[in-house]
């Protein structure tokens, strides 16, 4: 019976000191889980701040596009106007080169009827004073 109370004693002492170690483990276990619960919020957290980081640069981006497409449409709209205002010059100068070099084969034309003429005159004086002469 001694014997059996003894080892009873040094049974339940046994049973306390691991009853202590697994509210030791317990304990352990509850501040790790706490601390990786700490570590999961600070992680969201991060990632919102960086998300919103990342939408103010999105923004700032679409910003500079929008204003790199206004520039590129403004600059297409200024070439394009260019482009008539060269087109109508060119058009207006191709109406004056027809002009002129009609007023030239219109000239050449006319020069050559006078040198015809000059010529039929001459042709015609010639013989009127071969004419006077013989008389």
């Amino acid at each position: 019976e001694m014997r059996h109370q003894r080892e009873m004693i040094k049974v339940h002492g046994l049973w306390r000191k691991e009853k202590r170690r697994v509210e030791e483990l317990e304990q352990e276990m509850l501040q790790i889980t706490e601390k990786h619960a700490a570590e999961i919020d600070d992680w969201r957290r991060w990632q919102m701040d960086e998300a919103k980081k990342h939408e103010v640069d999105i923004g700032k981006l679409e910003g500079h596009l929008s204003r790199l497409r206004q520039d590129a449409s403004s600059q297409v709209h200024q070439w394009q106007d260019r482009l008539h205002r060269l087109e109508m010059q060119l058009e207006k100068s191709e109406e004056v080169r027809v002009r002129a070099l009609r007023s030239r084969d219109e000239k050449q034309r006319h020069t050559s009827e006078l040198e015809v003429e000059l010529q039929r005159t001459a042709g015609s004086t010639r013989a009127h004073v071969s004419e006077v002469e013989n008389r």
